[in-house]
């Protein structure tokens, strides 16, 4: 088990594809590009020539209060030519193929988890603003010297939405500014009956995000593909899901 601990913990660089030794998938599909609600389901393989299996049954969860906006630095295009782009402060999550780098949370991980791990207090900070050197990256207060940034996100909250979260590897290496930035996978504010969109992550109910945490293996690589079911639907195959 890691535990991330530092000055500056930046976000590692976006995968442009599903990489050969990815094993775990999770897919999070919409009705629309302007829907806060979507659905969730988990894929395993074996090697990179099996096909992908369902695992367990899906989740329905909330996304950007907004919907969803493609992520302009995918190597391939929307089929969809009118989607929306993400941009910073958008309320929208992103579309597109993302690593998932590494969860966190306020308090020790569990014994059983495989996948790197980041504990957060209160200096524990996501840069939100585009003019900051520190642009979405998670930062430890305490150890800048000089802060430079208007504006940013509390990782140890007052209420309960980042107690266990995953950072989604979006605009990343190079960061580009204005694109977006901090977007995790959270806790959710509202239910299933009655969701709640977020400012452009992925949320679920506590339960839904212990099981991910205990399936997800940092040996297995694994990816988010989040998109409209029309865009998933057009590059399922590529990818070998049936």
């Amino acid at each position: 088990m890691f535990l991330f601990i530092g000055s500056v913990l930046p976000f590692f660089a976006a995968a442009q594809s599903l990489p050969a030794d990815c094993r775990q998938l999770i897919v999070v599909q919409t009705d629309g590009w302007h829907k806060i609600t979507a659905t969730l389901t988990r894929y395993q393989r074996t090697d990179e020539r099996s096909g992908w299996v369902q695992t367990g049954k899906p989740y329905r969860v909330a996304i950007g209060k907004n919907g969803i906006a493609w992520d302009g630095r995918q190597p391939f295009s929307p089929k969809d030519k009118t989607a929306p782009i993400k941009k910073e402060g958008d309320g929208r999550s992103p579309a597109g193929i993302f690593p998932l780098l590494y969860a966190y949370g306020y308090d020790q991980p569990q014994p059983s988890w495989e996948f790197p791990y980041m504990r957060v207090n209160e200096q524990t900070l996501c840069i939100d603003d585009p003019q900051s050197r520190y642009y979405n990256q998670i930062i430890s207060r305490d150890s800048i010297a000089k802060a430079d940034w208007k504006s940013h996100e509390d990782m140890r909250r007052k209420d309960e939405l980042y107690r266990f979260g995953i950072v989604v590897g979006y605009n990343t290496q190079p960061v580009q500014p204005g694109s977006g930035s901090c977007i995790f996978m959270h806790l959710s504010a509202g239910t299933p009956q009655n969701p709640k969109g977020t400012a452009g992550c992925t949320a679920m109910l506590r339960e839904e995000m212990l099981q991910l945490l205990n399936w997800l293996k940092a040996t297995h690589k694994p990816m988010l593909v989040q998109m409209p079911v029309a865009e998933w639907v057009a590059i399922k195959n590529n990818l070998n899901i049936r």
